[in-house]
């Protein structure tokens, strides 16, 4: 539904000119910026797509809209079953990941009051309240985002067991910080050196799918970081068949350390193991 869909670019195009001036030697924030701009007016990109061993370059014209696209979206397919879409790990993918999942299981919207949502978690029964058949969740070209999100969503999948591992260092002991979900709480425990040193628990997300639901993760060489926890996560617990292509193969995340002038500075900090298993070179289908 945005104005690169309707035009029919493709993961993997190119964009080498923007309204006739080359891209070469300019910086992202130029090129961006020149792309941009008021919504009904036109901008035209030169577009150099793979094509066999070589590529073929073209132009198409895009009339500029306000880009506003959902990061997890719903599709019910026939006899019960559905796709969830997630494009990205923002800041609402969690909510709109369990919104999703609630209307395919029981084809109702979810109240929009929080209260109401608290209320009705307490009163929900996977088994008895959801009827969904399948579910298919396709993490295409998804590059990743915000940790959290993950593990609030994968508790919405799972009734128990570890969602991920982040292993760091703190000078030459090895730190682990380990989440998991027991069947009422949720448990975030950490390990100096394989000893436990602390751990906490709070109360846990709820379960909208029940055990034992047929899912489907779909995965390529664009699902990267979050997106490869959560499809790993699926498959080492069991969850879900993973399929597709091999996935990016991120394995490390990253902390942003603040400096001086309004700078920052974007360093590997740890290392992430889906389901508490190492990733290894990527999520295999």
């Amino acid at each position: 539904g945005t104005p690169a869909a309707l035009v029919g670019l493709k993961v993997g195009d190119r964009i080498t000119a923007v309204n006739g001036r080359s891209n070469i030697g300019r910086t992202l924030t130029e090129v961006v910026g020149d792309i941009r701009g008021k919504a009904g007016e036109t901008v035209e990109l030169t577009i150099s797509r793979p094509k066999g061993t070589t590529f073929e370059t073209f132009p198409v014209k895009i009339v500029r809209a306000k880009v506003q696209t959902k990061e997890a979206s719903l599709k019910m397919l026939d006899n019960g079953y559905a796709v969830i879409s997630i494009s990205a790990f923002g800041n609402r993918v969690s909510q709109e990941f369990s919104e999703a999942l609630y209307q395919a299981c029981t084809g109702k919207t979810l109240p929009a009051d929080d209260k109401a949502v608290i209320d009705l978690a307490q009163t929900y029964n996977p088994k008895a309240d959801c009827k969904l058949k399948g579910l298919s969740i396709d993490l295409r070209g998804n590059p990743g985002g915000r940790l959290d999100q993950v593990t609030e969503m994968m508790q919405t999948l799972m009734k128990e067991g570890t969602i991920i591992s982040n292993i760091a260092r703190n000078g030459d002991s090895v730190v682990e910080v380990r989440d998991s979900v027991t069947t009422t709480r949720y448990v975030r425990e950490a390990f100096v050196d394989g000893k436990s040193v602390d751990k906490k628990e709070y109360p846990r997300m709820w379960q909208i799918v029940p055990e034992g639901t047929p899912i489907v993760a779909i995965v390529d060489s664009g699902s990267a970081s979050a997106s490869e926890i959560m499809s790993a996560s699926l498959q080492v617990n069991g969850l879900a068949t993973v399929v597709g292509q091999p996935s990016f193969g991120k394995e490390v995340g990253q902390s942003i350390i603040p400096i001086d002038f309004g700078a920052a500075l974007k360093v590997t900090t740890f290392r992430f193991q889906p389901g508490g298993k190492p990733l290894g070179v990527a999520v295999l289908p």
